[in-house]
């Protein structure tokens, strides 16, 4: 980052958010872990993953972007040596990587846990990883929205139906043949529609920021 004041600007959000980030890793972990002990198990603990993942992006968000925004620290942060979209791509750098640091170690957990524990089918690696992704997806996608609206009906309405994707996108991708034909398989397989679908979902997210970093730059008003 060419201006340090971005760099000072990220580091401070990632410092406000440290607090979060140990209980809710280990919420994420703990979830993991209960999935090998019984079906019930397997029930609860894919629950409570899932509810983890999904409102720690939602807190993230609305906590370091929106109550920001809400109480006008922002105008007071674009009064520093800044442009408008410098500060908002401190913003999005600095919720990405507070969103990533535990959502890397719950990739590699349940990586390692199909792959390892025996009652669990390799085969299903390939939905772990595009269904791990999709939450980066619903991430990347609600941040866009706030980041570019004042509007609390909007954000609230994304929250709704981004939960409620969540929801669908889990039957949906078990349908997709590349995938649910392998959830009970002893072996791990990884088409090429697979990695269609995995990059699909890379170019999704750079798309969301894009998106809104265009909005943003034609925006004239930032309060």
């Amino acid at each position: 980052m060419k201006n340090p004041v971005i760099t000072q600007l990220v580091q401070k959000d990632m410092e406000l958010n440290r607090k979060f980030l140990v209980p809710v890793s280990l919420a994420g972990l703990f979830s993991i872990a209960i999935t090998a002990f019984s079906d019930v198990g397997y029930f609860v603990g894919s629950l409570l993953f899932i509810t983890t993942v999904a409102a720690f992006g939602i807190m993230l968000v609305m906590y370091g972007v929106a109550q920001e925004r809400e109480k006008q620290i922002h105008l007071f942060l674009l009064s520093l040596p800044i442009t408008a979209e410098e500060y908002y791509v401190s913003k999005i750098t600095s919720s990405l990587i507070n969103f990533m640091v535990p959502w890397s170690g719950w990739a590699i957990s349940v990586i390692a846990a199909i792959l390892l524990i025996d009652d669990l089918a390799d085969g299903a690696l390939a939905y772990a990883v595009v269904m791990l992704l999709y939450f980066l997806c619903n991430f990347c996608l609600f941040l866009s929205i706030v980041l570019t609206t004042m509007s609390e009906k909007v954000m609230i309405a994304t929250i709704i139906l981004t939960n409620v994707g969540i929801t669908l996108s889990l039957q949906l991708f078990a349908r997709v043949p590349a995938l649910g034909n392998y959830l009970e398989v002893d072996q791990v397989v990884w088409s090429p529609a697979v990695s269609m679908i995995v990059l699909a979902e890379l170019l999704f997210c750079v798309l969301c920021f894009w998106t809104s970093l265009r909005i943003l730059k034609r925006k004239k008003d930032l309060v």
